[in-house]
């Protein structure tokens, strides 16, 4: 409580303060029954001078600091015509996205073109697009490739790819109209395409013309019948409002080919990577990529997925991890499965994935499935038989039914079932059921009911997805923090800033007492200490467990969304936690955020309460640094500094920080996020909204927002000799984990040595920056470093 209020106050008013509050004793100092007092300690603060530069409106406003300018211009493809064969584009520019000023001058060689057919697919096929123009790549002694199984591509192999052109291409005409319209004539006729591979004119299929324009915020595109009349047929699969919602903006090739429209014309079955001899494909490439590492051939066989780009540089796709269930659990109901890329927006032919099942589309994620007999070795053979083509997919493989139903295949049991639980916190009160106050135990009374089924209670203590043991499946916990402003837990009995936890089920040692009515209660066995002011917070966590494979054996964990309830401690009414994050942004991504084996589903502000400013993963850590992975005794699992560095990742793959976060878990698991890299790199790390809400990301931060403890002292259950890294510092060098960033930092009063409690005489006293750290010496700081002694402010004491 004193530390809070300290927060408010100048440092000398506030020392005075503490000064009067504690007596000249010191306030939290102790003394031993025989022996001698230890120091005096006093109260210490702390001033923060960051919200000067960075607050909203400033020199440095943080959302415009992280924001990604979006000013470029666009396009629109008005017309296209054919005369004697020859394609003419007619087309417009603009200034910018939603700033329709016509732009004029544009030089030629800054816009290229795609055009294409779309050929319909026949005896099971699907529908394909076609390039009207083509190339060669050929691999030369200077540009080697790597099959996936790790064999080398001989020299002079090659490959056809579909191509683009330049509206400064010789023999093409590019015409400026000097007011923002213009027109291009492509080079060739489109009657007698015939090298570098023939391509038939078939003037009453779809076509489309697309446009790439340097620096462009949008592709253009324009679906056409050559003959005339509507489309005899459209592929619009996904949209890129989907892929959006985790890349940001989807931008590749250098940033300018965005639309998926535009993609398709070159990534279609006509094109493969000579180097890899991988097709490029967008049903085949995308599904692998994001397959990543689940990749059958990559977990079974030790392949690489790979794809060669531009100038021969290597893309090795192996290692990416889908930040959700491939499938995308959405709702977690029939037809909702594989949603993420495909239900979205205006995908008219979103349904083909389940309609339209083909050996190309399946393999590309079930890749080690073989369609010819005997199959090569590592591979298994189809369930099916062998299969020469895809006519009789559909027959086995419809949406749903059949042998194996797309829809039912992919379907996501667990989050099936999830919808028949739901988790009630009906009241939180003492023992009594009075009101909570200092040095009540706490009673906490709850349910679980099935919304599908009028909310019927389940008894918990003999319902089957209550009582199974078979892989502790079966887990429902009560959790009790305090305070609710920025949680502590201090006086919870627990190491660590933790809470406390009480197993509700009969499967435990106490299980909760059953009032007859379809609810439970349980009572804490550690009263709410005598300092705690303010309110608490209860929740629950855990798992029903389900029997997917009907084998009568309930082994598998149901994710189930985790709630939270605040009660009044001190008699006012319960203090809500500050919401800084909205789990629908987090979903964008994660599709269901569910942690810790299905136990944490959904719900920040329960994770807060074990996730808390003073908890780190010491308690799950080898008890020295050379054992273990980053060389550290702990590492904070704050929320607001271990989110941020987990998706900050590390400079050397692609992410951020200089150096990646390991953090330790259940059994002593060792989870090193280095490696970790945003679908949209370093743009999306700066995109604050992704996450949080309205503005609290924004300076300066709540009064109530806590330092982060980075090295537990010598109590593990008293916060107040941790060692901490201010508040705003704790946020910014989450990211920005360097020298110069974190000197800044220090310059404008941020501490990464900070104390809530230390020796009156701070220059010699026991834990002051000079014992803890050394003092420099200043002559031998390396260059760049402000003259200062506190090295722990950049380097930390762990």
């Amino acid at each position: 409580m004193i530390r809070r209020i300290l927060r408010y106050l100048s440092p000398g008013l506030a020392l005075l303060l503490v000064l009067c509050y504690i007596g000249c004793s010191g306030g939290n100092s102790k003394s031993d029954a025989v022996g001698e007092p230890e120091p005096e300690l006093v109260a210490q603060t702390y001033n923060e001078k960051c919200a000067l530069c960075h607050r909203p409106g400033s020199i440095a406003d943080l959302a415009v600091v992280h924001s990604k300018e979006d000013n470029s211009p666009e396009g629109e493809i008005t017309a296209v015509t054919i005369d004697a064969g020859m394609v003419t584009v007619h087309f417009k520019l603009f200034e910018s996205e939603n700033n329709l000023i016509p732009l004029a001058g544009v030089a030629a060689s800054n816009i290229r073109f795609t055009i294409a057919k779309l050929v319909p697919g026949s005896n099971g096929d699907a529908d394909e697009w076609v390039s009207y123009i083509n190339r060669i790549q050929t691999i030369g002694a200077e540009t080697p490739g790597t099959a996936p199984d790790g064999t080398d591509t001989p020299t002079g192999t090659s490959r056809t790819q579909a191509d683009s052109q330049r509206a400064n291409a010789t023999g093409g005409v590019f015409v400026d109209n000097g007011d923002g319209s213009y027109r291009y004539q492509f080079s060739f006729d489109i009657t007698n395409v015939i090298s570098p591979v023939a391509v038939p004119y078939e003037p009453d299929l779809t076509h489309r013309v697309a446009m790439q324009l340097t620096g462009n915020v949008a592709n253009a595109s324009l679906d056409f019948v050559p003959n005339g009349g509507d489309l005899p047929n459209t592929r619009n699969i996904a949209v890129n409002a989907s892929c959006n919602e985790c890349h940001l903006k989807l931008g590749l090739h250098g940033g300018d080919r965005i639309q998926l429209a535009y993609c398709v014309t070159c990534h279609n079955p006509g094109t493969t990577d000579a180097n890899s001899g991988n097709t490029v494909d967008f049903k085949v490439m995308v599904h692998k990529i994001h397959m990543g590492e689940n990749l059958p051939s990559v977990q079974t066989l030790g392949w690489r997925y790979v794809i060669w780009g531009n100038a021969d540089s290597e893309h090795d796709y192996s290692e990416v991890v889908f930040p959700q269930d491939v499938r995308f659990p959405g709702l977690g109901e029939a037809g909702n499965t594989c949603a993420k890329c495909h239900s979205h927006g205006d995908a008219a032919d979103g349904d083909n994935w389940n309609l339209v099942p083909t050996r190309e589309a399946c393999t590309s994620c079930h890749d080690t499935i073989s369609f010819t007999d005997p199959p090569p070795s590592g591979f298994t053979l189809h369930s099916g038989g062998a299969r020469s083509d895809n006519s009789r997919c559909a027959a086995c493989h419809p949406a749903t039914g059949g042998v194996a139903g797309i829809i039912d295949s992919h379907t996501l049991a667990a989050q099936v079932a999830a919808k028949k639980f739901k988790y009630n916190i009906i009241s939180v009160s003492d023992a009594d059921g009075g009101d909570v106050a200092p040095g009540d135990f706490v009673k906490v009374t709850f349910s679980v009911t099935d919304p599908t089924n009028a909310d019927a209670p389940y008894n918990i203590l003999t319902h089957p997805a209550f009582t199974s043991r078979s892989g502790l499946a079966s887990r429902l916990a009560v959790l009790i923090g305090w305070e609710t402003s920025d949680i502590t837990n201090t006086g919870s009995g627990n190491d660590f800033a933790q809470p406390v936890s009480i197993d509700t089920l009969s499967i435990g040692s106490t299980p909760a007492t059953d009032n007859l009515d379809g609810t439970f209660s349980v009572t804490s066995k550690v009263a709410i200490p005598a300092d705690v002011t303010g309110s608490g917070v209860a929740g629950i966590d855990g798992h029903p467990a389900g029997d997917f494979d009907e084998d009568g054996t309930f082994s598998d964990r149901i994710p189930v969304t985790n709630v939270v309830k605040r009660f009044s401690i001190s008699g006012a009414s319960p203090e809500n936690r500050r919401t800084v994050v909205n789990i629908a942004n987090c979903n964008r991504c994660h599709g269901q955020l569910s942690l810790h084996g299905n136990n944490r589903t959904d719900e920040p502000q329960l994770c807060a309460i074990c996730h808390n400013a003073n908890a780190t993963d010491r308690g799950r850590r080898p008890g020295d640094t050379a054992s273990t992975a980053d060389g550290k005794l702990e590492e904070a699992i704050d929320f607001k500094y271990m989110v941020h560095s987990i998706h900050a990742g590390s400079a050397d793959h692609l992410g951020f920080r200089e150096k990646g976060i390991v953090v330790y878990g259940f059994g002593g698991s060792v989870n090193d996020f280095s490696e970790v890299a945003l679908p949209a790199g370093l743009d999306n790390l700066r995109n604050c909204t992704g996450c949080h809400t309205g503005s609290t990301f924004a300076l300066p931060l709540e009064s109530a927002v806590q330092p982060t403890t980075v090295l537990t002292e010598a109590d593990p259950k008293d916060p107040d000799d941790d060692i901490n890294i201010t508040p705003t510092a704790a946020v910014c060098s989450s990211c920005h984990d360097g020298i110069e960033a974190k000197t800044h930092m220090s310059d404008e009063g941020g501490k990464f040595d900070f104390v809530a409690f230390a020796p009156a005489d701070a220059g010699t006293g026991s834990g002051s920056q000079a014992d803890v750290c050394g003092p420099g010496p200043v002559s031998a700081q390396p260059a760049g470093h402000s003259e200062r002694t506190d090295c722990c402010s950049c380097h930390g004491p762990n």
